[in-house]
């Protein structure tokens, strides 16, 4: 292949003559022209329909015809090389397509910040009389806390249960047996398990639990909401 095209009476490289103004079709696109025998100058000047050749076809315009890179000197054109396009692409004309401004964007601004009591949670984190982490922060002053309790608020858990204690499985077994039911409760993790017979709740230990359901002496008759309920199932005979 030739390392040079004469053209206009010109001798200059594939690669300058791609910068050359008069030159309407990119690099790939002349070197593939040149190999196949093209004319040099009508390969040089001849418009391609291939997209990588798009942005150097020639623009007409006030009378003038030039690339685009010649448009964009001009002081008339008032957009950018892409906004020229996507406009011709919709159907505007030439002229209406470089002289008209590209309406700048209103930059999109980040919500302010939630203020508690003249400050963010970020700026109460801070204050040394916050002895909670953000999440609980957070949490408390959605539910509307004065800020002075919502600083310090943690959610306290359960009380230990007050109802009697079952003291071994056998016990669980025989009020099971009775007609009792086994509760199971679990809830932010956290768990209970009490037995209900004869109207009075027996609190249960998990390992008690554990080895009850182990032990597949237990038949879950419901679930939801975060509690299970068993009955002590029928023995196959």
């Amino acid at each position: 292949m030739r390392t040079s095209i004469t053209a206009f009476g010109e001798s200059k490289t594939v690669l300058d003559w791609t910068h050359d103004a008069r030159c309407v079709v990119s690099l790939m696109t002349l070197l593939k022209r040149i190999r196949e025998g093209w004319n040099a100058e009508e390969a040089i000047t001849t418009p391609s329909r291939a997209a990588a050749d798009r942005y150097r076809a020639p623009i007409e315009a006030f009378g003038e015809k030039k690339p685009p890179e010649e448009w964009l000197k001009d002081p008339r054109t008032r957009c950018s090389l892409d906004a020229l396009f996507a406009r011709m692409r919709s159907g505007w004309d030439a002229e209406r397509a470089l002289t008209t401004p590209v309406e700048e964007r209103t930059r999109k601004r980040h919500p302010k910040s939630k203020l508690y009591a003249g400050k963010t949670v970020s700026e109460w984190l801070r204050d040394p009389r916050c002895t909670v982490s953000r999440f609980t922060l957070e949490r408390n002053l959605r539910a509307n806390m004065p800020i002075e309790e919502a600083l310090g608020f943690r959610k306290r858990r359960r009380a230990p249960s007050e109802d009697p204690t079952i003291d071994s499985v056998e016990d669980a077994l025989e009020k099971l047996e009775e007609g009792g039911e086994l509760w199971h409760y679990k809830s932010d993790g956290h768990s209970r398990t009490s037995i209900l017979s004869k109207d009075t709740r027996y609190a249960l230990e998990y390992a008690m639990f554990e080895e009850l359901l182990k032990s597949g002496r237990l038949h879950a008759i419901y679930s939801g909401l975060g509690m299970t309920q068993y009955r002590l199932a029928k023995r196959s005979r």
